[in-house]
């Protein structure tokens, strides 16, 4: 399973970017435990239409949505890694 695979290489949640349109992988998403935390309007522009970006999320370590930064997340220069 993906989130299973993502949690043994150290992540601590999953980002979904969807289309503010598309309702089904919206409530697909819900079902899998995602939860919307941002939405953001017109920022997308596809067949002359301007589209919203739903943002939503899954903790995947102890239902954490905001995990304290790791010191192995500074990089080589002492500043934060915004990947992890």
């Amino acid at each position: 399973e993906l989130f299973d695979r993502a949690r043994r290489l150290g992540k601590t949640q999953m980002i979904a970017g969807i289309d503010g349109t598309n309702e089904g992988s919206i409530r697909f998403h819900e079902r899998l435990g995602f939860v919307e935390v941002a939405r953001m309007p017109s920022i997308g522009f596809k067949h002359n239409t301007w589209l919203d970006l739903v943002l939503m999320q899954r903790a995947l370590v102890g239902g954490c949505t905001r995990p304290s930064r790791p010191e192995s997340a500074r990089d080589s220069f002492g500043r934060w890694d915004v990947t992890w």
